[in-house]
C-alpha cells in the first residue's frame, strides 16, 4: 500500500487532471488504485472525476469526498460562513478506508498547499497528519519558477517529502518558455520534474509503485 498527497501551487493549476491521469495510468498497469478528495467546496466534480478515472465501482461520493462545503471558497472560510467546525473525524475515517482498500491511493488537496483548513492548519498539514509524500502540481507559465521554488522551500521547511513536481502546460504558454521552465526546475530541484502529458505521467505512475 502506498499513498501520495497531490498538492497545487494554487487553485486551478490542474490537480484533478494530473491526479486522474495518474490513476488511469496505474489502472492500466493492473494496479488497484483509488482517489480521495477529503475536502471540496462549491461542487464535487473533482471527486466524481477521480472516481471515474480509477473505476471506483461500489464507492460512493460521500466516501471519496467526506467533507463538502457549499460556498466555493477555502475550507476554513467555508466553515466560518456555514458556522461549523472542520470534520477531521470524517476526513480521517475516509483516509483509513481508502488506504485499506487500495494498493496505491492519491489524495487530492483543495486549492493551494497553504490554503487554510482551520485557523491553524493548511493543506500542507495533511502530509504530516497522514504521513504522505507529496506531488506538487504547478502551471507551466511565466512566473512558475519563483512560485515553484517558494512552494518547494515551504515543503522542505515543513519536513514534507517531495516525490515529484508536475508542470501543467496551458495553451497560451510559449513553447520556449515552457521548456526553459522545465529545464531550470530540473536543475534546481535535482530531477523529479514531469510534464502533465500522458506519457510523462505514465513514467511518474510507474515510479509510484
Amino acid at each position: 500500500m502506498a499513498g501520495y498527497l497531490i498538492l497545487g501551487s494554487d487553485t486551478g493549476v490542474g490537480k484533478t487532471r494530473v491526479t486522474s491521469t495518474l490513476l488511469r495510468a496505474l489502472r492500466a498497469r493492473g494496479v488497484n488504485a483509488a482517489g480521495y478528495k477529503p475536502f471540496a467546496s462549491g461542487d464535487r466534480a473533482d471527486a466524481l472525476a477521480l472516481m471515474d478515472a480509477a473505476h471506483m465501482e461500489g464507492w460512493t461520493v460521500d466516501q471519496v469526498n467526506p467533507v463538502f462545503f457549499l460556498p466555493p471558497m477555502a475550507p476554513y472560510a467555508a466553515c466560518i460562513i456555514e458556522d461549523r467546525r472542520l470534520d477531521w473525524d470524517a476526513a480521517d475515517a475516509g483516509f483509513q478506508l481508502i488506504s485499506s482498500k487500495s494498493e496505491v491511493f492519491l489524495v487530492e488537496s483543495a486549492g493551494g498547499l497553504m490554503t487554510p483548513l482551520t485557523r491553524e492548519e493548511t493543506m500542507l498539514d495533511l502530509a504530516a497528519r497522514w504521513n504522505l509524500p507529496c506531488i506538487l502540481v504547478v502551471p507551466n507559465r511565466l512566473g512558475v519558477l519563483s512560485q515553484s521554488l517558494c512552494c518547494t522551500t515551504c515543503l522542505k521547511a515543513a519536513g514534507a517529502r517531495l516525490t515529484a513536481v508536475v508542470l501543467n502546460n496551458f495553451g497560451e504558454t510559449d513553447p520556449a518558455l515552457a521548456q526553459s521552465n522545465y529545464a531550470i526546475l530540473e536543475e534546481r530541484l535535482g530531477g523529479g520534474v514531469f510534464a502533465a502529458d500522458p506519457s510523462s505521467l505514465a513514467r511518474l505512475a510507474e515510479s509510484l509503485l
